[in-house]
Formats: structure tokens, C-alpha cells, sequence
């Protein structure tokens, strides 16, 4: 018995055991401590106190969804987009968590802002999830550990994903979970059926992208094992997407709205060939002399390397012919999936650098598919993730000790340099000051007490140009903060009629409604005309719109 006790006590001590793990969440909190300005994990930074970005999206609906009572389907709006609503899943507010707050948080906090502490804890569970990997892997070196720790936490894609908000999309630590699992399945002989479903169902519940990737992955692990017996492999790829199917009654179905055709975007927001190696770095700048390039759209597709991390996948695929050639062989599906994840990311306008380099038509069958996860350039992640993984087992595998300590902190130290330039972006844009387009104090005089609805026009997507985006994104915000209705929304993947407003007017109730015509092409006319004829206005120059009262007919309140 005292065996097995110094045996377990030894194994806590080890880098893969609960010490590594307290290691790994120190390094994760002193980056998080260090990258994010003061306040702004607790949401109440100047970062967050925007009219003009996707984060404005985010809090709202948020806010709306987290101030409604519960409804059919769960994951139902009906605040914003009225009558029809819509879902959590279509305004990007991380479904499963925003309803798990919904269940927490009173009603009496709101509105109130979540979305920093995602972020942070998401820095958090990647340093969880290069302890998991490693731990799968059977490698218990410290430094190893710490290594692969600060290349996730420092990833580029990562990184630059929080500078740009996005923060559903911030989720990398689920790609890496899902390698650890795929690592667990060498060990065990197989992949573990609940694991993977529940991986890939808190996936769907977080971000359609992170999904495909992590479900890239899984499906990889399955068809490896396909040889030991197709029914067990066809019952390890069901299980998981018959969960998800199973709880769409009950989350999202039926949908509010159906989108009407798939986005535009596949080919522009690609990958370009050159962004994993040459696409930011400080040292790859000096190599190139600057000369680097810009092909709008490409910003989704930046997925830089970093000069450390390459120089240890050199290093690993030395090692790899040398000492391990069956390695293609054992872990071909992971590789094709790779290859796959690559070539979409590349998208149908394959560029290198500033030059078209391949255009293949897309086929009608891929229409949809592209339409759905349009922004291609994002499915290198798993690509990138997997590549650290690589390189860093390889090494801590083949490398003599002091030749691998001496590999490991050149390779760490080319890479904290080379990514400088792209530390003090993202430090700097997370300071940015706040940019607020509607005066709160203001609008609240022109509504007064009893309105209970906005009636925005022109509505979302039948505007032309960003400031009208971004006046919609404003009210959109406004509204959520007083717990107002508004007939439009920032939706993800909706494109509504744009000729109803004289019709939808005529049908409301003038006196808990405000009609809000947004400056730009549409106020050039008078907003008269979207009233039934001879209609009484009383309307208020306001920040960003007009808004007016309907006071009723001519004949109305008249001696």
C-alpha cells in the first residue's frame, strides 16, 4: 500500500501529472495578465464600449436573449428580427454558453458582458489542452511542456482572432482537445465514442467552424481504425451527429427564418499560400525586405507560422525519415484531412502572394457547403495546431537531451521575437478607445417611457455601404440595453424583404412604436412617404437617424 501511495505521489509530481498541470495554468494566467488590458476580461474595458464592430453583435444579442424568459425553441430570440425572431446560433453569441449564463445571472445585472471572460478562459484551456496532448502522448518533460504551452498560447491565428473580436472563433482550445483525443485513440486502440461526442456536441453549440475542424479530426481518428471492422467505425461516426440531431427539436428547430441562399465570400476570404510562412513575422519581414503583400479578404486566411515553429518541423521531419518512415502510413486519415483542410483553405482562387497561381471551378454540389463556411482561410487552424503537435512530440521523441534543451529554447526564442511585431498590434488594438455612435440620453428623451419597439429602416442588409452596418449595429445595441423590440437585427446568414416598410408600418401600433429611418440614402426622400397618407409625425434629428412619432390621422384629435 505505501508502494502504490509513493508511486501516485511521484506520478503528481511528474510534468504530465497535476504539478505540470499547475505549471501550465500559471503560464496561462500570467499571458492573460499580460496581453489584455486592465478590464477588460470583466467586459468593461474601452474595447468593448463599441457601436462599430462584431462585439456589438455579440452584446446584444447577448443581452436580449439573456433578458427574455425561456422559450420554444431554447435557443429562440424573439426580441430582435420581430415577429419572426431568431436564434442565439445567428447573432453568434456561443449558444451553450450564453445559456448556461442565462440560467445564472439575474435578470437585475443585465446588460451585462461575458464575452472578455470567454476570451480569457480560453487561454486558459489551451494551456489545458497542450498538457492533455502531451499527456496522451506519454511525454513527461517539463521542458517540452512549457514549450508547447507558449507556441499555442502564442499562435498567430489565435492572436490576431482575438484582435479582431471574433470571440465564438477564439475557441482553438477545442481543436486541441480534439488532437489530444485523437492522441488518446494510439493509446487505447481505438477512439473513445463518449469523449468524441461530447467534444464535438459542445462544438456545435459553440461555432459552426470549430466544429468542422474538430469534426475534421474525429473523422480521421475514426477511418485509421476502419481495418478492425467497418460497423464498429460506421458506429463511432453516427453516435456523435445523432446526439446533435437528436437535440435539435429542442435548441433550434423550428428556425425562425431560413436562410434564403447561401453568402457570397468562398474565394475571397481565403488563405494565401505564402501566409503560414512569411505572413507578419518580424524575421520573415527582414528576409523579404518588406515586400509582402495584400489581397483583400485574405485577412481571414492569416494562419503565420512563426520562424521558431518552423524551424522545429524542419527539424521533426528529419528526425521523422530517419528514425520512424511508417509514420505516413500509420497516420495517413490525419494527414488527408490536413490536405483537405489545406486545399479549402486555398479555397477556388488559389493565390501566392499577389498572384492568381489556380482557379478551378467550384462544382454545384460544393455550392452550398462554400456558401455555409464561406470564409475558407479559417480551416487551416486544425492544420496549424496539428503541425505543433507534430513537432514538438518528434523532437522530445528522437533529439538526445541536451541537444533537444538546445533545439527547444532557440526555436522558443525565435519565435517570441519573430511574433513581436504582432504582440504590440494586439496589445494595442485590445486598448482601443471607445467608439459609440448612439447617444443614449438623447434617444431616450425622443422615445420616451412608452415605446416598446424600434421599427428601423432600412433594415439590415438592404442598406448599402459600413456606416449603414454600422448605424444598424448601434440601435441594435441601444435597444438591447433597454430591453427594446426592433424589427431587424445583425443576423448571420439572412437576407430580409426590403420593399415592406410602408406595409409593416401600416400594421403596428403607433403608440408603443418608434419608426427610425437611418441617415444615407433613404432619409434623402421624407419618411412621410413609408406612412399611410395623410399620417400626423412628430420626428427628432437624433445622432445617427430621424426618429419619428405617429401621431395619428389628420382627423384625429381634432375639434
Amino acid at each position: 500500500m505505501r508502494r502504490l501511495e509513493g508511486s501516485a505521489g511521484r506520478a503528481a509530481w511528474r510534468a504530465d501529472g497535476i504539478a505540470g498541470l499547475a505549471l501550465v495554468l500559471a503560464l496561462a494566467f500570467a499571458w492573460v495578465l499580460w496581453l489584455l488590458p486592465p478590464g477588460f476580461v470583466r467586459g468593461v474595458s474601452s474595447y468593448w464600449q463599441t457601436d462599430v464592430t462584431d462585439a456589438t453583435q455579440y452584446l446584444s444579442g447577448f443581452n436580449v436573449f439573456a433578458s427574455e424568459p425561456w422559450a420554444w425553441p431554447l435557443l429562440r430570440i424573439r426580441g430582435l428580427n420581430v415577429p419572426e425572431g431568431t436564434l442565439a446560433t445567428f447573432v453568434d453569441i456561443i449558444p451553450l454558453y450564453a445559456s448556461g449564463l442565462k440560467l445564472v445571472v439575474p435578470r437585475g445585472q443585465l446588460p451585462f458582458n461575458p464575452f472578455g471572460w470567454w476570451i480569457g478562459l480560453g487561454y486558459v484551456l489551451m494551456a489545458v489542452g497542450a498538457w492533455w496532448a502531451l499527456r496522451e502522448a506519454r511525454l513527461s518533460r517539463y521542458g517540452v511542456l512549457v514549450v508547447f504551452t507558449s507556441f499555442v498560447l502564442l499562435m498567430p491565428a489565435l492572436n490576431g482572432r482575438v484582435l479582431l473580436g471574433h470571440v465564438s472563433l477564439t475557441s482553438h482550445w477545442l481543436i486541441l482537445f480534439a488532437l489530444a483525443l485523437y492522441l488518446r485513440s494510439g493509446r487505447y486502440g481505438g477512439p473513445g465514442l463518449w469523449p468524441w461526442a461530447a467534444l464535438l456536441f459542445v462544438s456545435f453549440y459553440v461555432n459552426l467552424y470549430i466544429f468542422v475542424m474538430t469534426g475534421l479530426v474525429f473523422a480521421a481518428d475514426a477511418a485509421r481504425f476502419v481495418t478492425r471492422g467497418w460497423r464498429r467505425t460506421l458506429g463511432h461516426l453516427l453516435l456523435p451527429p445523432a446526439l446533435i440531431l437528436a437535440s435539435l427539436p429542442l435548441t433550434m428547430l423550428p428556425i425562425p427564418h431560413v436562410p434564403a441562399h447561401p453568402e457570397e465570400g468562398f474565394g475571397f476570404y481565403a488563405m494565401n499560400l505564402l501566409s503560414p510562412f512569411v505572413d507578419g513575422g518580424r524575421l520573415t519581414s527582414w528576409i523579404t525586405r518588406g515586400r509582402l503583400w495584400f489581397v483583400q479578404g485574405h485577412y481571414e486566411g492569416y494562419n503565420y507560422l512563426g520562424v521558431g515553429l518552423m524551424l522545429l518541423i524542419g527539424v521533426a521531419f528529419a528526425l521523422r525519415l530517419r528514425h520512424d518512415r511508417a509514420f505516413v502510413g500509420r497516420h495517413w486519415s490525419l494527414l488527408a484531412a490536413c490536405a483537405l483542410a489545406t486545399v479549402y483553405a486555398a479555397s477556388d482562387r488559389v493565390y501566392a502572394g499577389n498572384r492568381l497561381v489556380l482557379e478551378w471551378p467550384l462544382p454545384a454540389l460544393l455550392e452550398w457547403p462554400a456558401g455555409t463556411l464561406r470564409s475558407s482561410g479559417r480551416l487551416f487552424w486544425p492544420v496549424g495546431y496539428a503541425l505543433v503537435c507534430f513537432a514538438l512530440v518528434t523532437a522530445a521523441r528522437w533529439l538526445p537531451p541536451r541537444r533537444l534543451a538546445l533545439v527547444l529554447v532557440l526555436a522558443l526564442g525565435l519565435q517570441w521575437f519573430d511574433l513581436g511585431p504582432l504582440r504590440g498590434i494586439v496589445r494595442r488594438g485590445l486598448a482601443r478607445p471607445a467608439s459609440r455612435l448612439v447617444d443614449g440620453p438623447l434617444w431616450d428623451e425622443a422615445l420616451g417611457p412608452h415605446v416598446r419597439t424600434i421599427y428601423l429602416y432600412p433594415k439590415f442588409g438592404c442598406g448599402r455601404g459600413p456606416d449603414q452596418v454600422r448605424s444598424v449595429l448601434a440601435v441594435q445595441r441601444y435597444a438591447a440595453e433597454r430591453r427594446l423590440n426592433l424589427n431587424t437585427a445583425y443576423i448571420a446568414r439572412y437576407h430580409p424583404p426590403c420593399d415592406t416598410g410602408p406595409r409593416e408600418i401600416a400594421g403596428t401600433d403607433p403608440a408603443s412604436s418608434i419608426y427610425v429611418f437611418l441617415r444615407g440614402e433613404t432619409v434623402a426622400a421624407s419618411p412621410a412617404d413609408s406612412f399611410p397618407a395623410g399620417a400626423r409625425l412628430e420626428c427628432h434629428e437624433l445622432d445617427v437617424a430621424v426618429a419619428c412619432r405617429w401621431l395619428g390621422q389628420p382627423h384625429l384629435g381634432r375639434s
